[in-house]
């Protein structure tokens, strides 16, 4: 919020950068539009879109940051699992945050990250 109370953007990226961006690639790769249907088209179809996230990744380094993942549900370990398995065929950098104190919530977390860490 700004100093009037209101919710204002305060960054708009350039046409270039939008030109440069990984999001743009992956939305021209799959014939996407708009942001909106990507979104859509993610939440759809999660298997389409990470199989469009692999092939992109192929062609240029990907960084995918993941917080929190002490509150990770199965899906999100699965999804960790087998992007772990993709390290062969892309460049592919996962950042994943976790609270070490809060780790008693959930042992699927540390079943993935000691499978994950044990197929490199």
């Amino acid at each position: 919020m700004t100093e009037t109370g209101r919710n204002e953007i305060v960054w708009r990226p350039t046409p270039e950068y939008v030109e440069r961006a990984r999001i743009t690639r992956l939305m021209r790769a799959t014939g996407v539009a708009t942001l909106a249907e990507l979104r859509r088209r993610s939440v759809e179809d999660p298997e389409w879109y990470w199989r469009a996230v692999e092939q992109v990744a192929a062609e240029a380094a990907v960084i995918l940051f993941f917080e929190d993942l002490q509150w990770s549900d199965g899906s999100t370990l699965e999804l960790m699992a087998y992007l772990a398995q993709l390290q062969e065929q892309a460049r592919l950098l996962v950042i994943g945050t976790y609270r070490d104190a809060d780790m008693n919530v959930t042992r699927g977390l540390a079943k993935t990250l000691e499978d994950s860490l044990r197929s490199i």
